[in-house]
């Protein structure tokens, strides 16, 4: 990469990025497997498997398992990127570096999500105008779900535009933190605003880098995005309306039992999602922390 006095290549980041991951598919699916496994058996027993049963409980420990299991996934691959030694189980442990990501995702998560909740507000007072045009104030009022019956698609289209404005918003901020990630296992220190200063003036470059380099993935993980999306405007409905809460639920259900081999699909992308993301951030890391 360039010094950091000169615009970030994003071609050159974007092909280093998916490099890094075709030389190490193998050993980034098995960093994968334990993620894999506890996520997929997770979700098909959270869907399928009734409530009362008693396997139903491990439901939600599988899922912590897999949050477990993507974070020393992270810490074996950023090693590897960074060219350091195997530490662990073939390559997995749960230790320092593990620890120092997950505090920086999370500090990194809250920053951006205090922006993305103050720009949801700052856009909620721009567009409720138009969406309660035409209807009644008092009615508004008395019956705030009117908006959604008498607005129709406009209110749809008006909160998908938020929605994507907010996540891109998100996406450019953890642009600015992205060095922050290998950095805490390159130099064992946790880095998030030092990364957003290394990154100063190469914002929109290093975002635009990203979405690129992410945007095959991304290819395969919309189906399940879409049906998860698609249940939203029932669940807003049955709540408005005070539908009956467990016949909702099971259509809810339904739809998701039907989608679920697209949900398998986007767990078997994590690794590859996450090699190309650490190959992205070490190459950012090293073509910006300063020397």
């Amino acid at each position: 990469m360039k010094p950091s006095t000169e615009n970030v290549p994003v071609m050159q980041c974007i092909i280093t990025a998916w490099s890094f991951f075709a030389n190490n598919i193998k050993a980034c699916y098995a960093y994968g497997v334990p993620f894999i496994l506890t996520a997929a058996i997770g979700s098909w027993i959270s869907l399928f498997v009734d409530a009362s049963s008693g396997l139903a409980g491990l439901a939600p420990i599988l899922y912590i398992m897999s949050l477990i299991f993507f974070v020393m996934m992270q810490g074996a691959t950023y090693r590897l990127a960074l060219d350091l030694p195997k530490i662990g189980l073939g390559g997995l442990r749960l230790g320092d570096d593990e620890f120092r990501l997950l505090v920086v995702t999370v500090v990194v998560f809250l920053i951006a999500a205090f922006v993305a909740m103050v720009v949801a507000i700052l856009l909620m007072f721009l567009i409720s105008p138009i969406l309660s045009s035409g209807i009644d104030p008092a009615l508004l009022e008395e019956s705030p779900e009117l908006i959604f019956s008498q607005s129709g698609g406009k209110v749809w289209l008006m909160l998908g535009l938020a929605a994507v404005f907010i996540w891109l918003v998100m996406f450019y901020l953890f642009a600015r933190f992205a060095p922050a990630f290998p950095a805490v296992v390159a130099e064992k220190n946790i880095f998030i605003f030092e990364a957003a200063a290394w990154t100063k003036g190469q914002g929109l470059r290093i975002a635009f880098a990203s979405l690129i380099a992410f945007a095959p993935v991304y290819v395969f993980l919309a189906p399940e995005l879409i049906m998860r999306i698609s249940v939203m405007p029932d669940i807003m409905a049955a709540s408005s309306n005070g539908e009956n809460v467990s016949a909702f639920s099971s259509e809810i259900t339904a739809k998701l039992r039907s989608g679920f081999h697209w949900q398998i699909l986007s767990i078997l992308l994590v690794p590859a999602l996450n090699a190309v993301r650490v190959g992205l951030f070490t190459t950012f890391l090293r073509g910006l922390r300063p020397s």
